[in-house]
């Protein structure tokens, strides 16, 4: 099953791999989704980084017992480039992975930042359609009128539209198949309701 805007399609024969078009995922993911996949990134990148200070020989200064939450909150405190300074690097080995995970924070960050900007300024058309087409008599031909109103109550410049009608023609050996036409409306003019 695929979304598409409100409607789900039952896309057969493609294989979606998730890693395939993250960034695609990243912005037409639910706001809730995205936030919560962003904290169970930044919570899995802090546990390996922790990971890796706690196999290491002391690499952190004044870490009580070598104990993986104080690790746990010493990498937490590198990858957001806070840095209180009461623990830092005191071996070779604990610079390279802070090293490391200084510049995984800072490139994540500026990720997360330019995902973040992407979606709030990803414009999107706010239209409400009416339930039921009407098809009526205009200039004498019969004429099919889909009414439409702006919800956010400006000015529609410039606006084009484009129509898709399907319907199962039969065809001379009686088989059923899909057809669709495709009409495109160069202009619209746009009218005030009272």
């Amino acid at each position: 099953m695929v979304r598409l805007g409100g409607r789900e399609v039952v896309a057969e024969g493609l294989r979606l791999n998730f890693w395939a078009d993250i960034s695609h995922r990243c912005m037409t993911a639910s706001w809730p989704a995205f936030i919560i996949g962003a904290a169970l990134v930044f919570l899995v990148f802090n546990a390996a980084f922790a990971l890796l200070y706690w196999i290491g020989d002391q690499p952190i200064a004044n870490v009580p017992n070598g104990a993986y939450i104080d690790y746990l909150y010493f990498s937490i405190e590198t990858l957001s480039t806070a840095g209180y300074g009461d623990m830092h690097p005191q071996t070779h080995y604990g610079h390279f992975v802070a090293t490391v995970e200084l510049f995984t924070g800072i490139f994540s960050m500026s990720l997360m930042t330019g995902l973040i900007f992407a979606r709030f300024s990803r414009p999107s058309a706010r239209l409400l359609f009416a339930n039921n087409p009407v098809i009526s008599s205009l200039e004498g031909a019969p004429t099919l009128m889909v009414r439409l109103a702006n919800e956010r109550q400006n000015i529609i410049g410039n606006a084009t539209a484009r129509l898709w009608m399907f319907k199962n023609i039969v065809t001379a050996e009686g088989h059923t198949i899909p057809d669709s036409m495709n009409c495109r409306c160069p202009e619209m003019r746009a009218r005030r309701s009272p």
